[in-house]
């Protein structure tokens, strides 16, 4: 065939290619891949290089897969732009929320108002759950008499404190406690503790106390022990506490104190500090 088309055409420039001389990466199939699965700007340079269909063909082939490919990578460049947009707005929001905890989004990404309240109290030994005692809200606490510790469950506050001085005076230390602690923020679920026979004046500008929860206080009895040591549930039903000092004087202790339990040494009670909140948990012994 070859020498019938030389014989007819004898100013036809013929170039023989033997099959079994062309690489594998020089097929049709090959180079179709390579344009639509792997790498588009290299798979259309080998069929140009390589003259693969005829000159009509390679052009539409180009045009088809240069639009194919310049969509797929407006598609890839707008998804990323709808993402990064996304996290900038979640973030935005996280820090609108951080710069005003008395605001809240709704379901609708809405940002509502949180009513807020000025509450003050006064906080004698024993725990103090945020959102059922006391209210969410930005503190101030004050000594008001007596001397001891107080912290937090989130370790967000830990002082002792010392009414005018008086038990330090008394160890011959200067600044052994303070009197005062400002602008503590506390959250809700964090259990404040206070210990010894101080008092101490507590209060906020925004506190949320629409939104504290109550105390259970179904089936309440009242309990009267003496020396010894009681377990909860066997001798004591589990629950939480108010404990009050009827006569005598001594310790009462919790076996777990540092879990909403108790370490306080009972004496004669005056009219201020004689009632202390404690929670007795499953198989705590007093």
């Amino acid at each position: 065939m070859i020498e019938l088309v030389e014989i007819n055409n004898p100013d036809l420039s013929i170039i023989e290619h033997y099959t079994k001389d062309i690489k594998f990466y020089q097929t049709d199939t090959f180079i179709i891949l390579m344009s639509l699965c792997c790498c588009l700007p290299l798979g259309l340079f080998m069929m140009w290089y390589y003259k693969k269909f005829n000159k009509v063909i390679r052009i539409v082939l180009t045009s088809i897969l240069a639009i194919i490919g310049i969509s797929i990578l407006f598609m890839t460049f707008y998804t990323y732009t709808c993402s990064m947009n996304e996290i900038r707005n979640a973030f935005d929001q996280i820090h609108d929320g951080d710069l005003n905890s008395a605001e809240t989004p709704t379901q609708n990404n809405e940002i509502i108002p949180i009513d807020t309240e000025v509450f003050s109290t006064t906080l004698t030994a024993g725990h103090y759950l945020v959102g059922t005692d006391i209210p969410v809200g930005t503190y101030s606490f004050f000594s008001k008499r007596g001397s001891g510790n107080l912290y937090s469950s989130d370790g967000s506050v830990n002082v002792i404190f010392d009414y005018n001085s008086e038990s330090g005076k008394s160890i011959g230390l200067e600044n052994f406690g303070t009197e005062e602690l400002k602008n503590i923020h506390m959250a809700d679920g964090v259990l404040l503790s206070v210990t010894g026979s101080q008092e101490i004046s507590a209060g906020c500008d925004d506190g949320e106390v629409k939104t504290m929860k109550a105390r259970n206080q179904e089936d309440i009895e009242e309990i009267e022990v003496g020396y010894g040591h009681y377990g909860a549930p066997d001798n004591i039903p589990s629950g939480t506490y108010d404990i009050e000092l009827l006569e005598g004087k001594g310790n009462i202790i919790c076996s777990s104190p540092g879990d909403g339990g108790i370490n306080e040494i009972m004496g004669e009670p005056t009219p201020e500090i004689k009632q202390k909140k404690v929670c007795i948990l499953q198989n705590s012994k007093i």
